[in-house]
């Protein structure tokens, strides 16, 4: 029975939890929440283009953690 929990990647929460505050809580706050990074940078005293590399390098940490390949 589902619950409304979507299903989850198990090694998800862990690969989260081991990022740096910063690129977590960026990463948790676009892709999570749906915020835009304006709002983002607003809310961590920061820019827009360092939200953008909090995620992309949170991103890109948490794919090679989780083995996840992509193909630019």
């Amino acid at each position: 029975e589902n619950l409304g929990v979507p299903d989850v990647e198990p090694g998800l929460v862990p690969a989260l939890l081991a990022l740096p505050l910063t690129q977590r809580t960026a990463v948790w706050l676009v892709h999570a929440c749906g915020w835009p990074y304006s709002e983002v940078a607003e809310a961590l005293g920061t820019s827009r283009s360092m939200v953008g590399n909090h995620v992309s390098r949170g991103l890109e940490t948490l794919r090679r953690r989780l083995g996840v390949e992509t193909h630019a």
